[in-house]
């Protein structure tokens, strides 16, 4: 912990880098009299001393002669460590200063079937509880990212018919995952959440190089996607502030990924002009039940809303992604009204690839296709080659954001004839 001298000319601000932290306001006795965290200290604490201030500012910087901070690597590790000491030193001025509002907290329920909740009030019911947290809309946003990696339910006692479930956010505890599994989960958020997502990530990668060596590729896609989604933690808030400092960072970066696409696809022998417009296919169905597919698009590397398109499968009876795809792709071409991709991408591999392009020839057309198989995120090229390139490869990430998203869309639009096909029979009843 370093700190710092506050002096009246304002020069202490210059010993404050600019760096994620925690930072503390300590009186004469060395008493902490509040605690906080910046995505960059300097330019958060500079802000104390700039400006009109409220009278309760007023009040903690007459009573403050010291300021510390911790050094983190990222917003959200500031976030936590935040929680954490304020929780363990209680700062006079962080109650004082909340306005009577009540900050949120993590709580974490005991019991056979633990579950992840956000509440403002702490109960003497033995729970874990995490915070509080000044930051509630943060604290949301980590909870949903939380969900998407570490399964949970919210229910004690769950149900298969729950919408959680159906949309791959709750586990179904014990039938969908093992209780060890699903404590696994729990402890997972618990000790990210105590400051220790880095021995997360690092437990993470290791159980992934494990399960590629025991070629178990289901695990190692589970494991695969927890990291993704826990990295999204230290990334979203600083892509946003780069953005904030360049608005052009965000066509540089699509530019980027799209070049690097065209150049990977040309060096392995498929040659494109262009990835102006790619479009990515998606099938969703739970055992062959009320199917559906979607076409989302790409304009330049961005989500281009307009353009995507649902459908549900008309022709193929029982579980046939492969058929399900011929089916959707044909249809697709059907409307030259939509416009032309200059490539296409099918979510599967090789068997899926395989159908899509007849789909295209049987249409008389040209259009360069590929796949991006799911398990360990290989692309599938028309001349049989299987691609495995680097995680940090522009090129994969376009690809996989097209596809995520194109998945998503088809989920939605399943989830929806699923509910409407319930309705309906019920109200038969």
């Amino acid at each position: 912990m370093e700190k710092v001298d506050i002096k009246s000319d304002r020069s202490h601000l210059l010993q404050i880098p600019e760096q994620p932290g925690v930072y503390f306001f300590h009186n004469h006795q060395d008493n902490i009299l509040y605690i906080g965290k910046a995505r960059n200290l300097r330019k958060r604490l500079s802000s104390y001393f700039v400006g009109e201030r409220s009278e309760k500012i007023d009040l903690l910087l007459e009573e403050a002669s010291v300021i510390s901070y911790i050094l983190v690597n990222s917003e959200f590790d500031a976030l936590i460590l935040e929680a954490n000491l304020v929780q363990k030193n209680q700062p006079k001025y962080n109650v004082e200063l909340k306005d009577n509002k009540s900050y949120p907290y993590i709580k974490i329920t005991r019991g056979e079937i633990p579950q992840v909740q956000v509440v403002r009030k702490i109960l003497p019911d033995k729970a874990y509880y995490f915070g509080p947290f000044p930051d509630a809309r943060a604290v949301y946003e980590i909870v949903k990212i939380f969900r998407k990696t570490f399964t949970f339910c919210t229910h004690r006692k769950p149900y298969p018919s729950c919408l959680y479930v159906h949309l791959g956010l709750c586990p179904l505890p014990f039938e969908g995952i093992s209780r060890k599994n699903y404590l696994k989960n729990i402890n997972n958020i618990k000790q990210i959440l105590l400051g220790k997502r880095q021995l997360i990530e690092s437990r993470l990668h290791k159980e992934l190089q494990q399960a590629i060596k025991a070629q178990n590729y289901e695990m190692a896609s589970m494991l695969n996607k927890q990291i993704q989604q826990l990295r999204l933690l230290t990334q979203q808030r600083i892509e946003a502030d780069n953005y904030l400092s360049d608005p052009l960072v965000l066509n540089k970066k699509r530019e980027e990924e799209l070049n690097a696409l065209v150049s990977l696809l040309k060096d392995n022998g498929m040659v494109i002009n262009t990835a102006h417009r790619i479009e990515c296919f998606d099938i969703s169905n739970i055992a062959g039940n009320q199917p559906t597919a979607s076409m989302v698009v790409l304009t330049d590397g961005e989500t281009d809303k307009k353009e995507y398109k649902r459908f549900k499968i008309k022709y193929v009876r029982g579980i046939n992604d492969f058929l399900m795809i011929k089916e959707v792709v044909k249809r697709r071409l059907n409307h030259p009204e939509w416009g032309k991709a200059d490539l296409m991408l099918i979510d599967g591999g090789f068997g899926q690839l395989k159908f899509a392009q007849e789909a295209i020839f049987d249409a008389g057309e040209s259009i360069p296709v590929i796949g991006l198989a799911k398990r360990m995120e290989q692309i599938c090229l028309p001349n049989s080659k299987l691609l495995t390139v680097n995680r940090q490869n522009p090129a994969l990430h376009v690809l996989q954001r097209i596809r995520d998203e194109a998945h998503r869309f088809a989920k939605k639009y399943h989830t929806l004839l699923r509910m409407k096909h319930f309705k309906t029979l019920f109200t038969e009843k």
